[in-house]
């Protein structure tokens, strides 16, 4: 085996094994909670000191697995 022969080879079997892990690594991620907000922020304008005020903002999961919320912090 000549010395370009073994460099192609070597370049073929990492590029399959870099496309094999690539697969499986989006195979493993189609199952993982993915959270989508349309509407990240709201501007609420002028608002009286101390008044209550809320806006609701849509949370989906588009992914295959449980989202879980833990903490809010608004901003």
């Amino acid at each position: 085996m000549n010395r370009q022969h073994t460099r192609l080879t070597m370049s073929l079997v990492l590029a399959t094994a870099v496309a094999a892990l690539l697969l499986w690594s989006g195979l493993a991620g189609a199952s993982n909670p993915v959270l989508v907000m349309p509407e990240k922020e709201f501007n609420f304008g002028y608002a009286v000191q101390n008044a209550s005020i809320s806006h609701p903002f849509l949370i989906k999961n588009d992914g295959g697995d449980t989202l879980y919320i833990l903490e809010i912090n608004p901003g």
